[in-house]
C-alpha cells in the first residue's frame, strides 16, 4: 500500500504526546517504491508548509533508529546508471542487524559482523551511528577504525568509499537547521551536544586515549596490530563491533569468530536481488531454497543465477571463497565445516554414546619446521582433557612430552603422525616394549582409507570426514579453543575423478591461510583412532597384543554410495 504525506500526517501527528518504545514506530508508514518515497521524504524537508508534520517526524526519528534511516537517510552508488542517490530504504536483513546492533551497545556486549561482499554493512552501521550522533542526549563519542587512513576518511569529496565521506553525505542530505555540526578529518562534532564521531587508521596505540561509547573495526581481518588493538581496546568502549569478511585464519578476527563473541553471518543470500530463485545441489538434483540464509547456515551450498554470474566474474577461486561463501579458508572448493556448524553444538548438551567404555589416547601431530607447533593432545572419550603444545622439534623432547602426557592422564595408546613423528613411534615402542597394554599407533595421512577407500581417497580425507560427521550430527563438541576452530573451518575438499573426497593438500593450505592445521590435524587423528583404542574397562581382561597392529583396511566396493 502506498501511503501519501496527507495520510502520514494524519497518522502521525496524533502520536505525539505519547511514549514509544524502540522499534514499535510506525514503520508500515515507509513506501519502499522509489517515487513515491522520494515524495514522503521531500515532504518532510517541507518544514514552513508543514511544520507539525516535519517536528512529529523527526520526533519519531529520535525515537527509532529504523524509522530515522527509513525516511531521512540516503546511499550513494556509483555504479548505478542513474539514481545514484537513493533513499535509504532498508532490507528485512539489515533492519534485523540494526535491532541486534543497537542491543549489543545498549547491553554492553561486543559483537562481529561476518559479512559478504557488497551488503550494504557499512552503511548500515554508520546510518545507526548517526543517529546516536544526532540524538544522543549525553555527549558521546564513536571511533571508526580501519586497516588505512583513506579508508576511515578519504578526503576527497563525493568519494563515499570512506566511512566519513558516508557520515558526510548522510548528513548534508537531511531537512536543513535539523543538525549543527563541524566536521573536519576523521571527525565529527555536534555543536549543540558535542557528540562526536571519530577516525583512526590501524596502528599499535590505536584508541589509547579517552572512553567511548563504542568503537568499529572495519574490515578487521586485515588489520595489522589486530592482536594488540583487540586487547588494547577492551577498557576504552562500553561495545566494540569487529566487521570484516575472512582472510584466512591466522588472525585475530578469525580466531574471535570462531569464539564465544556474539556473531552475525551476513550472506549474499539474504539480498532479495541476490538471493533469487536459489537453489543448492544434493544428490546430483537441484533443490529450490524456501529460505535461503538458512540453508547456508545449515552448511548447504547456496547458489543462484546472481551467484554464478558473480563467480564468472570475479574468477579467482579466494575471493570467491573469501568475500561471497564467507569461507576462511578460501579454497576453490567446498568446505567441510562451518562456524555455525561447531557454534550450534555449544549451545545443547552431548553425551558420549559409549560412556561405560572409556576410552583414552594421546594424539601427537609432531612440529615440521620451527615455525611449526607440536601439537599433543591428551583426549577422553573425545574430549580434550589436557595437552601439550610447544614449538618442538627433537624427537627425544617430544617423546617425553608424550608419556609425560599419557602418564597424567592415565592413558595406553598414542596415535601419532609418520610424516614427521617416526622418532617418535620408534622411542615410544622401545620403551614401552614390554607393556602390552600400550598401543602406539601410525598415522599416515597420504595412506589410504581404513573404512571407507571407496569413499575417500586417502585416510587423511576420511579422518576430517569422520570429525565432520560427529560435528553435524551434533555428537561432538569442539572445545573453546579459537585457533582449533579456526583451521578446522579452513578445510576444504573436492571430488576426485573416482568420485571420492579429496581434501586440499596441505601444502596449498598453509599458503592460504598462513599457517599449518596442527592443532586440527592433532584433535581428527585423536577423534578418529580413538575407536581403535582398547576400553580401559578391558584392561583386566588377559593381557594380549593388541597395540601392535593397525585396524585392517576394508577392500575398495565396487559401486560408489
Amino acid at each position: 500500500m502506498i501511503y501519501s504525506s496527507y495520510l502520514i500526517k494524519q497518522e502521525i501527528l496524533p502520536l505525539r504526546s505519547h511514549k514509544l518504545t524502540t522499534y514499535k514506530g510506525l514503520y508500515h508508514l515507509t513506501s519502499k517504491e522509489y517515487k513515491e518515497n522520494i515524495k514522503l521524504r521531500a515532504s518532510l524537508h517541507l518544514q514552513e508548509q508543514f511544520p507539525e508534520l516535519c517536528d512529529a517526524s523527526w520526533e519519531m526519528a529520535r525515537r527509532d533508529c529504523i524509522y530515522f534511516i527509513n525516511h531521512y537517510c540516503l546511499t550513494y552508488d556509483p555504479r548505478k546508471p542513474k539514481y545514484r542517490s537513493c533513499p535509504f530504504n532498508l532490507y528485512d536483513y539489515q533492519e534485523d542487524l540494526i535491532r541486534w546492533d543497537i542491543e549489543a551497545c545498549t547491553e554492553g556486549r561486543d559483537n562481529l559482523v561476518l559479512k559478504s561482499r557488497d551488503t550494504g554493512l557499512s552503511w548500515c552501521l554508520a546510518a545507526v551511528d548517526l543517529w546516536y550522533f544526532i540524538f544522543s542526549n549525553e555527549r558521546i563519542e564513536i571511533l571508526w577504525g580501519s586497516r588505512k587512513e583513506s579508508y576511515v576518511d578519504s578526503g576527497v569529496d563525493g568519494d563515499t568509499s570512506s566511512i566519513f565521506n558516508k557520515f558526510r553525505f548522510m548528513l548534508n542530505h537531511l531537512p536543513e537547521g535539523k543538525v549543527n555540526y563541524t566536521t573536519s578529518h576523521m571527525k565529527l562534532i555536534n555543536s549543540d551536544t558535542g557528540s562526536a564521531v571519530t577516525g583512526e587508521s590501524a596502528n599499535a596505540n590505536f584508541a589509547r586515549g579517552g572512553r567511548k561509547l563504542r568503537v568499529r573495526l572495519d574490515e578487521y581481518a586485515f588489520w595489522q596490530f589486530d592482536k594488540s588493538v583487540w586487547e588494547g581496546t577492551a577498557d576504552v568502549a562500553q561495545s566494540r563491533t569487529v566487521i570484516s569478511t575472512p582472510n584466512g585464519v591466522n588472525n585475530t578476527f578469525c580466531t574471535l569468530a570462531t569464539g564465544e563473541m556474539d556473531i552475525m553471518p551476513i550472506h549474499w543470500s539474504q539480498h532479495p536481488t541476490k538471493g533469487l530463485d536459489s537453489y543448492y545441489i544434493e544428490n546430483d538434483e537441484k533443490i529450490t531454497c524456501t529460505d535461503p540464509y538458512q540453508d547456508f547456515k545449515d552448511g548447504k551450498k547456496v547458489l543462484s543465477p546472481w551467484y554464478v554470474e558473480e563467480v564468472k566474474r570475479r574468477k579467482d577461486p579466494v575471493s570467491i571463497a573469501r568475500e561471497l561463501d564467507l569461507s576462511f579458508g578460501g579454497s576453490s572448493g567446498d568446505m567441510l565445516l562451518s562456524i555455525n556448524d561447531i557454534l550450534v553444538n555449544d549451545k545443547i548438551t552431548i553425551v558420549s554414546p559409549d560412556v561405560s567404555n572409556t576410552r583414552r589416547i594421546v594424539a601427537i601431530d609432531p612440529s615440521r619446521s620451527g615455525a611449526d607447533l607440536s601439537v599433543m593432545y591428551g583426549m577422553e572419550n573425545n574430549v580434550i582433557i589436557a595437552e601439550k603444545i610447544e614449538q618442538v622439534v627433537n624427537h627425544t623432547i617430544n617423546t617425553a612430552n608424550a608419556i609425560s602426557l599419557a602418564t597424567k592422564i592415565g592413558a595406553f595408546a598414542y596415535a601419532i603422525d609418520r610424516g614427521e613423528g617416526s622418532g617418535i613411534i620408534d622411542n615410544l615402542r622401545e620403551i614401552h616394549k614390554e607393556d602390552h597394554r600400550v598401543q602406539v599407533l601410525e598415522v599416515g595421512f597420504g595412506d589410504s582409507a581404513i573404512q571407507r577407500p571407496d569413499r575417500y581417497a586417502n585416510l587423511r580425507a576420511e579422518m576430517f570426514c569422520f570429525v565432520e560427521k560427529l560435528i553435524k550430527e551434533h555428537k561432538l563438541k569442539v572445545p573453546m579453543d579459537q585457533d582449533l576452530r579456526a583451521e578446522l573451518c579452513s578445510i576444504s575438499y573436492t571430488i576426485d575423478s573416482r568420485g571420492r573426497v579429496l581434501l586440499v593438500s596441505k601444502k596449498e593450505l598453509k599458503k592460504l591461510i598462513g599457517k599449518s592445521t596442527d592443532r586440527a590435524d592433532s584433535y581428527v587423528i585423536g577423534v578418529y583412532w580413538s575407536q581403535f583404542v582398547r576400553p580401559l574397562e578391558s584392561f583386566e581382561d588377559k593381557a594380549t597384543d593388541f597395540g601392535r597392529n593397525k585396524p585392517k583396511r576394508k577392500q575398495a566396493k565396487t559401486s560408489i554410495m
